[in-house]
């Protein structure tokens, strides 16, 4: 074979390799696009959820929910921070209001059949004095249906609204495993009691999952800055 055809043979395959390349490039970078439209929406959904009232009002000004998303990699980013059971999702989103700072946080917690995952809202005043403001459970897809399954609904997520920094302090602890105090729901929060065994009797570990999140979570953001 001379050289001329053997060159224009080389040619060709480097050419085709090369569009082949790029063809590859384009379609793995499309995959992680979309992959990453998926995760960021699944995150972003539910974090508007929890900074909507009743009314559907936004709870801070839009402007600033559009500002932090689009500067921050809190929802970009998921660089994992694990601490016994509970794998933390760092870094962090943090939202200014007017007088305090809302901070935001997704975790997986260890449950009875695999991983839960929980997004909490805690709000710190001026005087840094901070408490757990609101809780979204996630995923619980190995959770017992009609049993652990039960840490997805909105009765039980509410039980952990507004726990102040005193029962943070003391740490989280459920009435399934532990007689509370009181049976007043919100006194029992300032000594760390969440009050929960009507719904989550049976599973009890699904439930303490969902605490532990929060605890690791609480136990990261007082260290903060």
């Amino acid at each position: 074979m001379s050289v001329k055809p053997l060159l224009r043979k080389l040619i060709s395959v480097t050419v085709f390799l090369l569009v082949s390349m790029i063809a590859l490039f384009w379609i793995l970078r499309y995959s992680e696009d979309q992959k990453f439209s998926r995760q960021f929406k699944a995150k972003v959904e539910p974090l508007i959820g929890l900074l909507t009232d009743e009314s559907g009002k936004l709870l801070l000004k839009e402007s600033e929910i559009v500002d932090t998303l689009q500067k921050s990699s809190c929802l970009r980013e998921e660089n994992i921070h694990q601490i016994g059971n509970v794998k933390l999702y760092l870094p962090h989103c943090e939202f200014q209001g007017r007088d305090t700072t809302i901070f935001a946080i997704f975790a997986d917690s260890k449950g009875y059949g695999g991983w839960i995952k929980v997004l909490a809202l805690f709000e710190r005043q001026k005087d840094r004095t901070m408490k757990l403001w609101k809780v979204k459970v996630l995923d619980a897809r190995d959770e017992t249906e009609g049993l652990g399954k039960n840490v997805l609904s909105d009765e039980f997520q509410k039980r952990f609204y507004n726990v102040p920094e005193s029962g943070l302090e003391k740490g989280l602890k459920l009435d399934l495993e532990e007689f509370p105090p009181t049976f007043d729901a919100e006194e029992a929060k300032k000594e760390g009691f969440i009050l929960v065994a009507d719904i989550m009797s049976y599973a009890t570990v699904s439930a303490k999952a969902v605490a532990n999140a929060i605890q690791v979570m609480y136990n990261y953001l007082k260290n903060l800055n």
